[in-house]
């Protein structure tokens, strides 16, 4: 058993000259206070439950990047403003190369949390996980960031293993006008940004592009990323019943990323399309993913990995009350994976299918129960079923109770499943044996994995203090079980006698002398993690606040 302990702190003074600029269109709006607009707890979600709903009554554990949050923190990419969130770890290996995961479940080629734009999941089915620099968003087109910790499996299936963290851009109605930022540094470092947004009746659309060059050092081989994006979105409002919106984007360029200790340099282009139908309370989504990758490999000896993935995914939800105090959510999946790549041993074709169903009790004003159930369908690991249940209480105003209980699971990637990827021979002496033996390594992908599951333990309190102070604590257990990994090295050819046939001993070890060595993935065993996270936000005036977190965590492996 390996016991691992992970603290961190976090102190953030941010100054609110933003907040405090008059809009002329609002200047005939009641007036705010600035402690109404950061502590009254009036913000909004939709990620939780799949439907707006007010962020004390989330079932989830939750946190809220806002666009005047990635003014004030002044950060450059995503990953940078993840690391301000309690329980959210983050890895910066290269200026074009981050990890992100929650509660202890951080790594090279990170695999556990479910990453979306607008509701469109950008998690990548071939390997698993999200490249964060080559997301098609720039950080000017952010409306906020909504990141639940914990597993979500029974609204969103395999994938939000240890949580989701859902990027929600701004609509062309928000991005009415012409919006340009340039800025840039040493070690050739540059970023424009083009948004231009109008309307025409009850059309309206928005179109937006950004270049970015990034250097962290000066020699540019180690760490260098070139991009650029496309994005274009349009909506229409029907009627006062119904809207349809299209969202169509590309990002194209290069990103250097470490994998296992070389230096690789990414090249490739990702295109989306997006289709939104809603009426009432009833939404439709369609979505494309398409991808090209290349890239250096990094275990094929004297050649470039090339793959080339699509993704298309359809889901049909609607919401409904049964009657004052009782809400039913429920809808359906469909999502259709290709990848073709001369890593993995032929085309394949994936169709899984999903289903979801929740239900909230509200007798009053003071209790919320949540109960959800989602079955998901895998054609190599077959039916999965992830519970979730939740009770919020609110015994006084501005007091906040929650105990929550789930299950998650993660599917094997297509490199999991199916990858073929012979490594560089190791030539043998010669003599004493004979000329030209060598011994073969082979990664093989194993389509007999058990998906990772995870159980989880959750429980929460918020509290508003006098308008300006806001205090959050969540405490949490997890149980995981199955995790994938790499297996040990088993020998499957061994070297013979050219004339006789038979197998030669090595005369030191008195063993046989492999040829051909092969390792697959297993599910190496199970791990419990048990923490908390302790979040607390001051005013100390009206110009300025105080953020500080702060976050424990005791991790237990017992591989086997």
């Amino acid at each position: 058993m390996k016991s691992t302990k992970l603290i961190t702190f976090s102190i953030l003074l941010i100054f609110l000259g933003a907040l405090l600029i008059k809009d002329e269109s609002k200047a005939q709006k009641p007036k705010s206070s600035t402690e109404e607009i950061l502590f009254e707890p009036i913000e909004t979600i939709v990620t939780a439950s799949k439907r707006e709903q007010r962020i004390q009554d989330s079932p989830s554990t939750i946190s809220i990047i806002t666009d005047e949050d990635i003014k004030e923190f002044g950060a450059m990419s995503i990953p940078d403003l993840l690391k301000y969130v309690p329980g959210i770890d983050v890895m910066e290996i290269t200026s074009s190369h981050w990890e992100v995961n929650a509660r202890g479940l951080n790594q090279i080629r990170s695999n556990k949390m479910l990453v979306m734009i607008d509701g469109r999941s950008v998690y990548l089915d071939y390997f698993g996980g999200a490249i964060w620099d080559a997301l098609p968003i720039q950080m000017d087109d952010i409306k906020r960031i909504e990141i639940i910790r914990g597993p979500v499996s029974a609204l969103y299936g395999a994938n939000a293993f240890s949580g989701v963290i859902n990027i929600i851009t701004k609509s062309p109605r928000e991005s009415a006008g012409t919006h340009v930022t340039l800025d840039g540094g040493n070690l050739n470092n540059m970023r424009v940004s083009i948004i231009h947004g109008g309307r025409n009746g009850k059309f309206r659309y928005k179109f937006s592009g950004h270049q970015r060059n990034v250097n962290s050092w000066r020699d540019s081989k180690i760490n260098s990323e070139k991009r650029g994006i496309y994005n274009a979105k349009f909506d229409y409002i029907i009627d006062g019943k119904s809207t349809v919106s299209f969202d169509a984007g590309i990002e194209s360029g290069s990103v250097e990323q470490i994998i296992l200790s070389s230096i690789l340099k990414f090249n490739g282009t990702t295109n989306y399309a997006k289709f939104n139908y809603d009426y009432l309370d009833t939404h439709f989504q369609l979505f494309w993913n398409h991808g090209n990758i290349n890239s250096p490999s990094f275990v094929n000896y004297g050649g470039d990995t090339d793959s080339k993935y699509n993704t298309l995914d359809g889901e049909l939800q609607h919401t409904f009350d049964i009657c004052s105090f009782n809400t039913i959510t429920f809808g359906g999946s469909y999502r259709y994976n290709t990848i073709e790549s001369n890593i993995i041993d032929k085309e394949h074709h994936q169709h899984l299918l999903a289903g979801f169903i929740q239900n909230e009790f509200k007798p009053n004003k003071k209790i919320t129960a949540l109960i959800g159930l989602r079955a998901d369908h895998h054609p190599l690991v077959k039916d999965n079923i992830s519970p979730r249940g939740s009770l919020i209480i609110k015994p006084k105003i501005n007091h906040t109770f929650r105990l929550s209980a789930g299950r998650a699971f993660r599917n094997p990637a297509f490199t999991d499943s199916y990858l073929l990827q012979p490594l560089e021979p190791i030539p043998l002496p010669s003599p004493p044996l004979p000329p030209g033996s060598k011994t073969e390594f082979t990664i093989i992908g194993n389509e007999n994995l058990s998906p990772e599951k995870i159980q989880t333990y959750e429980f929460g309190y918020q509290t508003f203090l006098r308008r300006k102070t806001r205090i959050k604590i969540d405490l949490f257990y997890n149980k995981t079980n199955d995790f994938i990994g790499t297996g040990d090295f088993i020998p499957v050819e061994f070297l013979k006698n050219p004339i006789t046939g038979e197998i030669i001993i090595d005369p030191i070890t008195n063993l046989p002398i492999p040829t051909v060595i092969t390792q697959s993935f297993v599910n190496l065993g199970s791990a419990e993690a048990y923490g908390g996270e302790l979040g607390i936000d001051l005013l100390l005036y009206n110009w300025m606040r105080l953020r500080s977190n702060y976050s424990y965590l005791e991790l237990q492996n017992r591989y086997t």
